[in-house]
């Protein structure tokens, strides 16, 4: 009994071995290699795009051009809307007549 119970614990052993190499063969890929065409065409014109905007007024201006539109997006988006929220819930003038009346 020995004999076959250390037998078996041998064979569950390599069992399992041979399991987990299996397993790490059938890995899927990684998301690199997934999508390597991204890499292969997003970068180099990417590259191109960013040397063809700082060729002329360099990184001062792409950041200053930046800036701006990400302020403005956040204003229109963000600011403007939490502020009318507010101003509708929590102000005594509630909300702003939006309807024009002579149009109605």
């Amino acid at each position: 009994t020995n004999e076959v119970s250390s037998l078996l614990s041998s064979i569950e052993v390599t069992l399992e071995e041979q399991r987990m190499r299996r397993l790490d063969r059938l890995k899927p890929p990684s998301r690199l290699r997934r999508n390597w065409w991204v890499a292969a065409f997003g970068l180099p014109a990417a590259s191109y795009l960013m040397y063809k905007l700082t060729k002329r007024h360099g990184w001062f201006y792409l950041m200053k051009i930046l800036a701006a539109k990400v302020s403005d997006i956040f204003r229109d988006h963000v600011s403007e809307p939490l502020h009318s929220i507010y101003q509708e819930l929590f102000s005594h003038t509630g909300r702003l007549d939006v309807a024009d009346r002579k149009g109605l």
